[in-house]
């Protein structure tokens, strides 16, 4: 009957896992998806959106182990977590999603977050309880934090800015008109002092007959001269036709532009509105991955606890080792589906910001709800040795800035040397 019993609960679990792993595909994509579409860093979308996301049931179980008085779960998990997260998943990423490249500084930065907030679980810790100024100093680091990976990733911050295309009209040009209008002027000035010379001349002839050969011949220059005037003014005319013609088409070709932006600013409208209800759609689904993390991480947590329990291990053991395996599976999930997708700032900025926000917002609420003690004597060698694993992790990566299949078989390794590391540093320190 047992056995029945246990073969059901592997088949739970089974069907929790794979929607663990449908549910967190379902995240980051959509994740990714909702950060192009603001025009936010994925690297911060990552940290915040991404993190929070997988990490609800480390926040989840924080505050219902904390309300049951189990404070060494709450711990144990977060801690826990942390190390499995920079050493186990880490060193996973490259063997199933491939060889991928990160950014010195900020790692480093980042990295050096994690660890400070490592230290400050270590001087809480110590103590072997905590306070609700404890708890909270731990939840608002996360704030301090966030800030810190703002500064560095700001400058990739790709935002996204439609501009709506359109040139400059130019101002109808008046010079044609103007050269025509100081044309006609000149014109209607001088046809009348033409004719006026021609009557002269005339009433001359007249008079002084003598001088009619000279009269008539100026005479003849003056027809020829009006006869030139004539073809000038033909001229004239035709220019202006010209310039009027020329106005029409640039009045047509202006009315035509004017067509245009009112045309792009409806477009524009009616993009807006489309981008609302993408936007709408990504942020739906991935609330949808979200919860779907939520309910199959719950499964399996609650079912390795069951399992374990009956072998009589400290609850802290028990949550540290094995409930964290479970809580980091999202993740896995997470990070290897944005590295094949080459969304490297989704994958480390959800990995690191896992780490920070296990440190801080995990650890803390529960502790800030409802304040319980813990087993310091357990809990202080694990911290150190995450420590030591984070640092080691943090310089390897900075100094390569190249995360192959040999880092992470050596950040495997560092995970695996925690079992026997941590019960000769509790030894070590019983003493």
């Amino acid at each position: 009957m047992l056995a029945i019993f246990l073969t059901f609960l592997i088949l739970i679990l089974i069907m929790a896992i794979i929607l663990l792993v449908f549910s967190s595909r379902l995240a980051v994509i959509n994740s990714a998806s909702l950060a192009a579409s603001l025009g936010v860093s994925s690297l911060i979308i990552g940290i915040t959106l991404v993190s929070i996301g997988t990490d609800i049931s480390e926040i989840f179980n924080s505050i219902i182990s904390c309300a049951l008085g189990h404070g060494n779960i709450d711990v144990g998990d977060s801690v826990g977590s942390d190390l499995t997260q920079l050493t186990l998943i880490f060193g996973l990423l490259p063997i199933m999603g491939g060889i991928f490249h990160v950014k010195r500084n900020c790692f480093l930065i980042i990295g050096s977050c994690e660890i400070l907030s490592l230290i400050l679980i270590f001087t809480v810790v110590q103590k072997g309880y905590f306070t609700r100024f404890d708890a909270l100093l731990m939840i608002s680091s996360l704030v301090f934090y966030t800030l810190i990976t703002y500064q560095v990733t700001k400058k990739d911050l790709g935002k996204r800015v439609d501009l709506m295309m359109a040139k400059d009209l130019k101002k109808p040009s008046r010079t044609e008109l103007k050269t025509f209008d100081l044309i006609m002027e000149k014109d209607l000035e001088n046809r009348p002092r033409t004719e006026l010379k021609l009557l002269d001349l005339i009433i001359q002839d007249g008079n002084h007959s003598e001088k009619q050969a000279g009269t008539e011949l100026q005479f003849v220059d003056l027809s020829t001269q009006d006869e030139n005037y004539s073809k000038n003014q033909a001229g004239t005319e035709l220019q202006l036709v010209d310039l009027i013609t020329q106005d029409a088409n640039h009045s047509k070709k202006q009315s035509r532009t004017e067509l245009k932006l009112v045309n792009l600013r409806i477009q524009d409208e009616n993009n807006s509105l489309k981008r609302l209800k993408t936007n709408i759609h990504y942020l739906g689904l991935a609330i949808l991955g979200f919860a779907g993390i939520t309910l199959s991480s719950y499964i399996i947590i609650q079912s390795i606890i069951y399992l374990s329990a009956q072998l009589n291990i400290n609850e802290y053991i028990i949550s540290f080792f094995m409930v964290s395996i479970g809580t980091s599976l999202p993740e896995l999930s997470v990070d290897v589906s944005a590295i094949r997708r080459k969304n490297y700032r989704i994958a480390m900025g959800d990995l690191i910001g896992s780490c920070i926000v296990d440190s801080t917002l995990s650890i803390g609420i529960g502790q800030f709800l409802f304040p319980q003690q813990v087993a310091a004597s357990i809990a202080v060698p694990t911290i150190l040795y995450t420590l030591f694993a984070s640092l080691i992790v943090i310089l390897i990566v900075a100094k390569r800035e190249v995360i192959d299949k040999k880092a992470g078989i050596l950040f495997i390794l560092l995970y695996l040397l925690s079992f026997p590391s941590i019960f000769l540093l509790e030894n070590i320190l019983s003493f």
